[in-house]
């Protein structure tokens, strides 16, 4: 039974990268000395200390405690007495460590502090790590605080002006194209609820593609016709022409019940032997199909179609939403493959083509019982090695609710090494919740926005680990995107485990080597782009920390045990759409990371061997492959006790489980 996780191509980017790019990059700032301010441009870089633990709340509305000379409280809060409304701003640690959790509110107007509070108009803050964005309109003033428990830390507040970055072929390059698979619910099934998709609203809006309304006309693309001249390797599909809506009020209820009803069933079901794929003209959906099930299977296709009565508040509406959504999606430029019904079936003929970039999955085995489809794991593992990247949701935990933790190792799927698999976080403090794990990545499981509602604008809230999955699969579309925008490559589709090439691009902070050097940018360069990029959460404690009593606002509601991250969130968390100047920041970063404008973020003490041992399980269990961060035949590492306790231990328990548990519980179950 499969349950939902709810709660190759070249690319080409809208004017959101050939402009957008332009407020992704790092200007270099004139260098100002430590204490001061630099005068000789518009930039600035001011330098501060604060120590552990503060007394600025978290929350952005409580007041901020402040001195009356406004250098705020003595070694708690550091004051930036003057920033620039508009400018583009990155708070960092000037030690480059990983612990360092600087959170800055932005205050305006009036005396900067009175008495001990100030005004708290326009709280501005990010979650975990670094900060960056831009200045808030009307802001005159900043706090910095330290919420860490790194005792004590110097950091570097920067403003600028972001410096161009240089695109090649920008006006010719062509989308990256994700793939969502959607199976057919049981569960779902008996209730008259399947999963399914909507393509009416505006998130899916060929019109409303970045590039077709950024007003450069040379990046438009029509998505009323056939892709294939654009798009290298694409089948070809029967178009099927629904009812588009153009404004964001338009009720969409009853189109596919009224306007559209012989149009929705003029389409046929899919075997593995007789695809029929369809392309929905005016839409940014060019590959559409359900893939039926054998007939002697207990679960039937209730309909050929994509479409779920469920309309905008289907499942995998709002996965769609977040992953390539127009104004949801964490890559707004990417165009749709959507995929219903026999899932292993859908994933086998997904795997088969090379022109689609990412394909995203959030659905697992039901009760979290062993899963193991060796002929489809085996097709999933050569398609990643050849250049696609496949992402999988963790799961919600032992219970479904994501109250209580299980491992993900006993379901194929989110359990290889050659999947992304992605697990959950809460945004207001990034702390794990119950979501299943280990994970390579994390990004919100609940309180994100999503395509809903019966309007084409409508949207409501989505959660899960369903949601993290996608909001992960769509940034992978868009990195990949900023690398072949970098490399002007402008034919879609991936060969031999290469998603970009083009002339080798020198290193923009002047180094000898960098991911593009070479002019190549591989699957594997592409994924470790984003590992080393994300900055992992710091610890967090709630009542006590090492330092003794601290202000429980300043901690989250869900305390986070004591030990490392990436236990749980792997090597950090994704942030997506959520906030729109963190989303651009996040981009920045893994443009420099390409481009190499910037050195990795510093990876957390033992990440490293955590890593490894749990490549290492995850190869035992379910097959060797060549680009983890184990190889075949590799020593296991020495474990350091103060450092790699929790992979040590993991280690352990995992070199005791079944071996090859794929050849154990596995076989051809695909139903195909």
């Amino acid at each position: 039974m499969l349950q939902a996780n709810a709660g190759t191509g070249r690319v080409r980017r809208r004017r959101f990268i050939t402009v957008g790019l332009a407020a992704l990059a790092m200007a270099v700032p004139s260098v100002a000395r430590a204490g001061t301010t630099s005068s000789s441009s518009s930039d600035q870089e001011v330098h501060g200390v604060v120590t552990y633990p503060t007394g600025l709340p978290r929350n952005g509305g409580a007041p901020v405690r402040c001195a009356a000379n406004g250098q705020g409280v003595p070694g708690t809060t550091a004051t930036i007495a003057s920033v620039t409304p508009g400018k583009s701003f990155a708070l960092t640690a000037d030690s480059g460590t990983w612990e360092a959790d600087f959170d800055i509110a932005f205050y305006s107007a009036g005396p900067v502090c009175t008495g001990t509070t100030a005004a708290t108009a326009l709280p501005y803050r990010n979650m975990g790590g670094d900060e960056y964005g831009v200045v808030p309109a009307n802001a005159t003033m900043a706090v910095v605080s330290l919420v860490s428990d790194s005792q004590k830390q110097a950091f570097t507040y920067r403003e600028y002006v972001p410096a161009p970055v240089a695109l090649r072929n920008a006006d010719q390059q062509k989308p990256t194209v994700v793939a969502i698979i959607e199976p057919l619910v049981l569960l779902d099934n008996l209730q008259g609820k399947a999963n399914g998709f909507s393509p009416y609203h505006l998130d899916f809006s060929g019109a409303e593609h970045p590039w077709n309304r950024d007003g450069n006309s040379q990046n438009d693309i029509d998505f009323t016709v056939d892709p294939s001249p654009w798009l290298p390797g694409y089948p070809g599909a029967t178009p099927v022409q629904i009812t588009v809506p153009t404004t964001a009020d338009q009720d969409v209820s009853t189109l596919a019940a009224g306007p559209d009803k012989d149009a929705w069933a003029s389409m046929q079901a899919s075997t593995p032997g007789d695809v029929h794929l369809y392309r929905l003209p005016g839409t940014k959906i060019v590959g559409a199909a359900t893939f039926s099930f054998a007939p002697s299977s207990l679960i039937q296709l209730d309909t050929p179609t994509i479409y779920s009565p469920q309309n905008l508040e289907a499942h995998g509406t709002k996965t769609s939403s977040v992953a390539a959504g127009n104004i949801h999606g964490s890559c707004p430029e990417c165009v749709l493959v959507l995929l219903r019904g026999n899932a292993a079936a859908a994933m086998a003929w997904a795997t088969a083509q090379p022109w689609i970039d990412v394909i995203s999955n959030s659905y697992g085995a039901a009760g979290g019982f062993p899963s193991a489809d060796q002929p489809t794991r085996l097709r999933m593992r050569d398609a990643v090695t050849g250049g696609q990247t496949i992402v999988w949701s963790s799961g919600n935990g032992a219970e479904g609710n994501a109250t209580v933790p299980a491992l993900d190792y006993f379901d194929d799927r989110p359990g290889s090494d050659w999947i992304v698999t992605v697990g959950g976080v809460e945004p207001s403090g990034e702390q794990p919740d119950g979501a299943s794990r280990p994970v390579d990545l994390a990004s919100y499981d609940i309180s994100y926005w999503s395509a809903g509602g019966t309007t084409a604008g409508g949207q409501t809230l989505f959660g899960g680990t369903s949601n993290a999955a996608p909001v992960v699969a769509g940034t992978f579309g868009e990195t990949l995107l900023l690398g072949r925008s970098l490399l002007g490559d402008t034919a879609p589709g991936h060969a031999d485990g290469v998603v970009a090439q083009g002339a080798p691009r020198p290193c923009d902070g002047g180094g000898s080597t960098c991911v593009l050097s070479d002019g190549v940018l591989t699957r594997a360069e592409l994924q470790d782009t984003i590992y080393t990029s994300v900055y992992p959460s710091p610890p967090r404690y709630d009542g006590f920390g090492p330092a003794g009593p601290v202000n429980t606002a300043l901690t989250s509601a869900h305390p986070l045990p004591m030990r490392p991250t990436y236990t749980a969130q792997g090597h950090g968390v994704v942030h997506g759409r959520l906030s729109e100047a963190r989303y651009q920041a996040e981009k920045r970063g893994f443009l420099d990371a390409l481009r190499g404008a910037g050195a990795p973020a510093v990876r957390p003490p033992g990440e490293r061997k955590w890593m490894t041992a749990d490549s290492m399980c995850r190869q035992r269990l379910w097959g060797n492959w060549d680009f983890g961060y184990f190889h075949a035949g590799d020593p296991a590492p020495a474990f350091d006790p103060a450092v790699d306790a929790p992979a040590a231990a993991m280690w352990q328990w995992c070199s005791n489980a079944p071996q090859d548990l794929g050849q154990t519980v596995g076989g051809d179950d695909t139903g195909l």
